[in-house]
C-alpha cells in the first residue's frame, strides 16, 4: 500500500506571501478597528472586575467585624460565668 500525503499545505506555508502596500494598510486598519472594539469590551470588563472585587472586600470586612464582635461577646460571657475567686493577700509580719 502506498501512502499519499497532501503537501499542498506545506507548499503554501513555505511560500512567502507578498502583500502590496495597499493590502498592508487595509490589514492595519482592520487590526486597529478590531483593537478599538476590544478596548471597549475590556473597559467594561475591567469595571465589572473592579466592582466585583470591591464587593468581595466589603464582605470580608463585614465577616471580620462579625468575628471580632463574637470574640468580644464570648470573652464577656466567660468572665461572667467564671467563679469569683477570693483575692489572695500575702502574709504580713504582724500576722505571723
Amino acid at each position: 500500500m502506498s501512502q499519499k500525503t497532501n503537501n499542498t499545505e506545506d507548499q503554501v506555508l513555505d511560500q512567502e506571501t507578498q502583500y502590496t502596500p495597499e493590502q498592508l494598510e487595509a490589514m492595519r486598519k482592520n487590526m486597529i478597528a478590531n483593537y478599538k472594539a476590544e478596548i471597549t469590551f475590556l473597559k467594561v470588563q475591567a469595571e465589572y472586575e473592579k466592582w466585583a472585587a470591591d464587593v468581595e472586600e466589603h464582605k470580608t470586612r463585614r465577616y471580620m467585624a462579625m468575628a471580632r464582635a463574637g470574640q468580644i461577646f464570648a470573652s464577656m460571657e466567660q468572665e461572667e460565668e467564671a467563679p469569683k475567686k477570693k483575692k489572695r493577700t500575702l502574709k504580713q509580719e504582724a500576722d505571723v
